[in-house]
């Protein structure tokens, strides 16, 4: 006579399908569908190291649980229907990344960042040590304190920069962004570019305006977006190729940054560092894909917040 119970071990398996329910659940966001995938993939991780080794460490006895069934055939039924949910675990995954992907969102390869190197002022480093702690990344994220207080003894963003690179213990390529922008498009492609021509980069963009550029850094390209020369803040511009703060220094061009301080390159503006290291390097352009948006300022800051923003495909 079968007995109206259902395994223990095979009931829980029910209960991770209702949460991969809601991976699919069309009514959800892809980044919120995501979280539920990730949530039943460290629910099986926990499930086979506790259940699973245990009906494993009982197969070959022959006592049967309320359901009537042995650990070895709880075991196999198990397996069986774990095949099956992982199958439909990546079908879920790849979907999502797909529908990512159309919105320009992507995930960058594990082995392609090895550390996330913040610097700060002193008065706010309290803050992003409570925001590191909370978040969840897979690589280390280092907070560094420059130690100025005020605008009289801050030190520059160039000085910031080479705080990072004494710490950048790896020596490695560094991907350089400053912290009070936001943008609407993703970097993958700046990072694809730097693989494909080998030499530091730097992200352009066209700016028509006479007063924009001339409050800016500005570059001049040849052929293949080789970067000529770049002039920070001019009267009159060479060209109309803005120069946001976003860069990848390649790591034989790091060691560069130290002896162009040294040479007496202005601490406030990065694209000085850049114009230094143009006479020593090679650098190519890449076409900022999207806009970036400024929130040096709490009025800024605020302006965008009750912005909603498209990300630019």
């Amino acid at each position: 006579m079968k007995l109206p119970f259902i395994s223990r071990e095979l009931s829980w398996l029910k209960f991770n399908e209702r949460v991969l329910a809601e991976a699919k659940n069309p009514a959800s966001l892809p980044l919120e569908r995501l979280k539920f995938l990730s949530k039943t993939a460290s629910n099986l991780d926990e499930f086979f190291m506790v259940r699973v080794a245990y009906l494993n460490n009982r197969k070959n006895l022959k006592t049967q649980d309320s359901a009537g069934l042995t650990a070895g055939e709880q075991l196999l039924q198990v397996l069986e229907q774990t095949r099956s949910f992982q199958n439909r675990q990546v079908e879920y995954l790849n979907g999502i990344l797909e529908e990512l992907r159309e919105n320009d969102i992507v995930f960058l390869k594990n082995d392609e960042i090895e550390e996330h190197l913040i610097v700060c002022n002193h008065k706010f480093y309290s803050h992003f040590e409570d925001w590191a702690n909370k978040v969840c990344y897979s690589k280390k994220i280092t907070i560094i304190d420059d130690g100025s207080t005020a605008n009289e003894n801050r030190l520059g963003a160039v000085q910031d920069l080479l705080l990072a690179i004494k710490v950048n213990r790896s020596s490695d390529d560094l991907l350089v962004l400053a912290a009070d922008n936001v943008v609407d498009f993703s970097f993958r492609g700046f990072l694809d570019c730097f693989k494909e021509k080998q030499t530091s980069m730097i992200m352009t963009y066209f700016e028509p305006e006479l007063s924009a550029l001339q409050r800016t850094g500005v570059l001049t390209m040849g052929q293949d977006n080789k970067a000529l020369e770049m002039q920070e803040k001019p009267e009159n511009p060479k060209s109309n190729f803005a120069v946001p703060p976003f860069y990848i220094f390649k790591k034989d061009d790091v060691a560069l940054a130290q002896s162009c301080i040294d040479e007496g390159c202005n601490m406030d503006a990065p694209g000085n560092l850049v114009k230094l290291m143009l006479s020593k390097t090679v650098f190519h352009a890449w076409p900022m894909p999207g806009n970036r948006y400024d929130i040096g300022s709490l009025e800024t800051y605020n302006n965008l917040k009750n912005k909603p923003l498209t990300i630019n495909p």
